[in-house]
């Protein structure tokens, strides 16, 4: 049986190894993980600028296409808020650096996870 430091949403993650639903990786190799989240810029954007422009033009727009505009934006937002791209990065992978799509809230359970497996990795050696 194998001692997972963190398991679910796809991803598994033990001292030795991160599992991925694209790839496996062996955690010797990876130097850091870092989580962005490139939807929330992209939707931000383009979420504040409809409504503005709904603001602005809220006059000629019937309640409805308000509604629509605003709330939409407004969702969109919050969907994407939820969502993130963990990149793992290694001078050993080079050509195999990858980014994984996922739920932020597994991102974040992914990273200290192996992040702890990096400082372990670190304080052994002392």
């Amino acid at each position: 049986m194998k001692n997972f430091l963190y398991k679910g949403g796809g991803f598994e993650v033990t001292a030795n190894i991160l599992k991925t639903w694209k790839r496996t990786y062996e955690l010797q190799n990876i130097e850091m993980v870092t989580i962005h989240q490139p939807f929330l810029i992209i939707t931000s954007f383009v979420g504040v600028g409809l409504i503005g422009f709904s603001i602005s033009l809220s006059r000629y727009l019937y309640f409805g296409e308000k509604f629509f505009l605003i709330g939409g934006s407004i969702l969109a937002i919050f969907a994407a808020s939820h969502f993130g791209s963990l990149k793992v990065q290694s001078l050993a992978l080079r050509d195999e650096q990858g980014q994984i799509i996922g739920l932020i809230r597994h991102l974040k359970h992914v990273k200290n996870a192996v992040d702890t497996v990096i400082d372990q990795r670190g304080t052994i050696g002392k």
